[in-house]
């Protein structure tokens, strides 16, 4: 679902389509926190610790990126600039896949996928 906000959010204010544009960029707020409440309902510590990682201690680029989408749609349906709208919706969107591959937490050891596999001289 974030995949496709993110190509209308991105991809709506270029060809001049406003109200698609703002309705992108707020389904990937929604998504994201939708994810959150999901993945903090398991019991299971990666689910809980991603969570914890974006909220925690990567706050401040959490609330920019929320932010610049809130702002984006915002914008987008008060009929503000379009490019202010790209630009907004793109850098929520670049810390959204950032945070995506910081926060992540590995379920084993980096590397157990390699071990054993011909050709890694182990």
């Amino acid at each position: 679902m974030r995949f496709f906000a993110t190509a209308a959010a991105l991809g709506a204010p270029l060809t001049d389509h406003r109200w698609l544009a703002g309705a992108g960029a707020l389904v990937a707020v929604v998504a994201t926190m939708l994810n959150w409440a999901r993945l903090w309902r398991t019991d299971r510590q990666p689910c809980r610790g991603a969570v914890r990682l974006e909220l925690q201690w990567f706050r401040v680029p959490t609330v920019v990126r929320m932010l610049a989408g809130l702002v984006a749609a915002t914008l987008a349906f008060a009929g503000g600039p379009l490019w202010i709208v790209f630009l907004l919706a793109a850098v929520g969107e670049a810390l959204g896949r950032w945070l995506f591959f910081v926060a992540v937490v590995p379920m084993n050891m980096p590397g157990a996928f390699w071990r054993g596999a011909s050709g890694t001289h182990r």
